[in-house]
């Protein structure tokens, strides 16, 4: 085999490789899509779940469990935004003719 073929070999190796690379990103990227898709269907699901178990229309002492951590973490997230918010009115320097407060 003269250099030439070898380097011909040597290219379609290097071909045959970046091919195979793109492929699998290309799966990789559709296996993020269809990853992030799938949670998006969970926390679809689980919004579904508790309608129907506010409702009563679910009763099941897991989901129960559940379902009071979700209630638990949303008023723990108002509690934070609330502080957030507060905390920016902090930075805002008083309108003028205001005394500073301290």
């Amino acid at each position: 085999m003269s250099w030439l073929d070898r380097a011909r070999q040597a290219i379609g190796d290097v071909a045959h490789s970046a091919s195979v690379e793109a492929e699998i990103i290309k799966i990789q990227t559709q296996l993020g899509g269809l990853e992030t898709e799938r949670e998006r269907q969970y926390a679809e699901a689980g919004k579904r779940a508790r309608e129907l178990y506010r409702a009563r229309q679910v009763l099941d002492e897991e989901l129960g469990v559940i379902l009071q951590r979700v209630d638990d973490i949303e008023a723990q997230l108002e509690e934070l935004r609330g502080r957030v918010e507060e905390l920016r009115g902090s930075q805002r320097p008083p309108s003028p003719g205001q005394a500073p407060e301290g």
